[in-house]
């Protein structure tokens, strides 16, 4: 006489399965995840020209104040910039961080 009957042994297996797959990840978390990365990189790539275009930009429109204004604006700009893309690339990879065990 078995322990369990096998209708019981497929309904256990049944539950755990369905829990098991009610916590894997979805597709859509993991494309905002790559999303994220991106869009952090290109902000972070992106911070380099704020300084050259705000002062460009702002030159046009006074000569000796416009490009003073357009560095200090261009240099806020460019921190915000590297900020906002550091805090975008660790919130896309906050996910994967659990399997960096594996490659320590």
């Amino acid at each position: 006489m078995p322990l369990l009957s096998t209708m019981k042994r497929l309904w256990i297996f049944a539950l755990v399965l369905g829990v098991g797959c009610a916590f894997l990840p979805s597709k859509a978390h993991a494309q905002d995840s790559v999303g994220l990365i991106g869009r952090g990189v290109s902000k972070i790539v992106g911070a380099a020209f704020q300084v050259p275009g705000q002062v460009l930009a702002q030159s046009f429109q006074g000569f000796p104040f416009g490009i003073m204004t357009g560095a200090m604006s261009g240099a806020f700009q460019a921190v915000n910039g590297v900020v906002g893309g550091t805090v975008d690339v660790a919130r896309g990879a906050a996910p994967y961080a659990k399997y960096m065990v594996f490659f320590i």
